[in-house]
């Protein structure tokens, strides 16, 4: 279960259009992660399959035998599922396509925040404090089986046409950054010759996502003019038997974006996320530890000349 918290800016209001734009977006990422997290499913051993393979080695000769075949039709039943699933695929609801226009004159070229939405699965939280957003959580697993979790914000900017500055070049870039404070701790015991893979692992994705909804029938057209993407490991942890521990960097650059062109006449709404994907197996912990992991958002220009 995710739980999610939603944040509005009351002076800056969010269009329904917008809304849905990055609704439909999100739709189609989260089908996609779906897929892949079920993917990594089928070829994992369950902790049933794990329980035979135990069985086998201390077995006698006989039953031994007997589990083997089990063990090998299951085997045989995991390659079916294998073969048999039907990959999901996927058509953008957006279109990405370039025009040229040139922006009016800027008063002020600052992306203006307009939301934030958290989400976390638990046993991982989250509170807004005046500082920021403080998430907590420690996860210990004894379970055979992978597990996900995950926790993170994405937030919602826009820059209206009047604000965008003239460029030379005919190029901008958007360079945020946000702010990231705390520990994060990892641990996997040291697996034995019956208990399969320990694993603790960890990635910070951070992206963002520019778009502009162009004029279409029967109504504004989703356009994605410019989104980045960086997936830095944080721990990968497998059978190490030992405690790991990461410490966030305070200042951390947001993946930027150079626009070759923009849609003129028309607002840039830009999403940012900051989100931390864990995987848990066998005996293996991660924590938000010893201090809560501290997310602070700022708002940032839109430099032109790029």
């Amino acid at each position: 279960m995710t739980d999610q918290q939603i944040h509005i800016n009351p002076h800056q209001s969010v269009p329904p259009e917008v809304a849905e734009t990055f609704a439909r977006i999100e739709a189609e990422r989260t089908a996609a992660i779906t897929e892949t997290q079920e993917l990594t499913r089928l070829t994992r051993p369950t902790e049933g399959d794990r329980d035979i393979q135990f069985q086998i080695f201390t077995r006698s000769d006989s039953d031994a035998r007997e589990l083997r075949e089990r063990a090998a039709r299951l085997r045989r039943a995991e390659m079916q599922r294998i073969r048999t699933h039907k990959a999901s695929e996927f058509i953008p609801s957006f279109h990405r396509f370039p025009l040229d226009f040139g922006p009016p004159a800027p008063v002020d070229t600052t992306f203006w925040f307009a939301s934030y939405t958290t989400s976390c699965t638990s046993p991982y939280g989250v509170s807004e404090q005046a500082d920021g957003l403080h998430y907590t959580g420690k996860k210990t697993s004894d379970s055979g089986s992978l597990q996900f979790f995950h926790y993170g914000v994405k937030s919602l900017y826009s820059i209206s046409h009047d604000r965008i500055p003239p460029s030379s070049t005919g190029r901008w870039v958007s360079a945020p950054h946000v702010e990231l404070f705390g520990r994060l701790g990892g641990y996997t015991g040291d697996s034995g010759v019956f208990d399969g893979d320990y694993w603790s692992k960890c990635w910070m994705i951070r992206r963002q996502t520019l778009v502009q909804n162009a004029f279409g029938s029967p109504g504004p057209v989703p356009t994605v003019i410019g989104e980045a993407t960086d997936v830095q490991p944080v721990f990968n942890e497998e059978n190490s038997h030992r405690f790991v521990e990461f410490t966030l960097p305070g200042f951390q650059a947001m993946p930027a974006v150079v626009l070759p062109s923009i849609l003129g006449g028309l607002p840039i709404w830009a999403e940012l996320e900051v989100r931390f994907d864990v995987q848990l197996e066998g005996t293996a912990f991660h924590w938000i530890h010893p201090f809560d992991l501290l997310v602070r958002l700022f708002q940032w220009p839109l430099l032109p000349n790029a």
